[in-house]
């Protein structure tokens, strides 16, 4: 991969979510279909052997991203995994990472909570 692109964008999604909460426990699933239209693209960026200018150039993708995340800890800090993917349903020479995995820390800062 050598080179880069800039320009814009304009995304629109809808995000369902459905969880089971405890105390100590959080696991949700989320589905967030996405359509994304880029413009004004700048650059020269080669990815695989596709000219990523080209694929991306005034045309509307349609994505679904969706993640299973787990929160477990103490009622005011938990530590949290969400595993993630994105199913790219419009264009094959539209590359994207389809797969990820994220680690974070919740912390209730609400100091009026008892």
């Amino acid at each position: 991969m050598s080179g880069y692109l800039e320009g814009d964008f304009l995304k629109s999604a809808l995000q369902f979510n459905v969880g089971y909460k405890r105390k100590y426990f959080e696991l949700a699933y989320s589905a967030k279909p996405t359509k994304l239209f880029y413009s004004s693209i700048n650059g020269d960026l080669i990815f695989e052997g596709v000219d990523q200018k080209m694929a991306l150039e005034g045309k509307r993708y349609g994505l679904v991203e969706q993640a299973i995340t787990l929160s477990a800890g103490s009622e005011k800090v938990k530590l949290e995994i969400q595993l993630g993917s994105v199913w790219n349903d419009d264009n094959s020479q539209f590359v994207n990472e389809s797969k990820y995995v994220s680690l974070g820390l919740k912390v209730d800062f609400n100091l009026l909570a008892k």
